[in-house]
């Protein structure tokens, strides 16, 4: 058996100068080709690494702008729960209010119908009867009905409108002695107290 020495100048004696050419044009395009692939490989792996680079920028900018958003989130939810709650207590506090203004007002009419004493209630600015207690309704002899919306001159101190004391003459009336005009005509003596709301 030959050795690897022997075989390699075997080849070499064997071989002309013409195939000794071509191997080593051979072996020159082989390289060249596994140059080009080595500088392809090289060039893939740079383009690989900055790919890499990129994507954990983007992903580190993506991390970035989640947190900010998940605080922005915790934030906005911050506020508006304590608007929320701003708000529960602003219902609460108007419900009370509201609950209280509406005992109130229950008081206020019990006290106005049941009382024995004549009440006309009149908006200021158009002298139209508002509301009146049975006792004065009864004393005018007509329902509730028929003397709300009616002008109070109408009934209580039959002064020509636009002469009205109380309000075109500027007057206090308290306990002063007027005229009530009941339904049936006659007139009947009165004390008028007049107070403003």
């Amino acid at each position: 058996m030959w050795d690897q020495a022997e075989r390699s100048q075997t080849c070499q004696a064997t071989a002309g100068p013409d195939e000794l050419r071509r191997v080593n044009e051979l072996l020159q395009q082989e390289n060249a080709k596994l140059k080009r692939q080595s500088r392809d490989v090289a060039e893939a792996n740079a383009h690989a690494a900055e790919l890499m680079v990129q994507r954990e920028e983007a992903e580190d900018r993506l991390r970035r702008a989640y947190d900010e958003m998940e605080a922005r989130v915790r934030e906005r939810t911050a506020e508006l729960t304590a608007v929320n709650d701003e708000l529960a207590k602003e219902i609460r506090e108007r419900q009370g209010i509201e609950q209280t203004l509406r005992e109130n007002e229950q008081r206020l009419n019990t006290v106005l119908h049941d009382i024995l004493t004549g009440v006309l209630i009149v908006d200021a600015e158009t002298r139209e009867i508002t509301d009146v207690n049975p006792h004065a309704a009864e004393i005018i002899g007509l329902p509730r009905e028929e003397i709300i919306g009616k002008i109070c001159h109408k009934f209580v101190c039959p002064a020509e409108q636009g002469s009205c004391p109380i309000a075109d003459l500027h007057q206090t009336v308290d306990q002063s002695e007027r005229v009530l005009l009941r339904a049936d005509g006659r007139r009947a003596p009165i004390l008028k107290t007049v107070t403003s709301a």
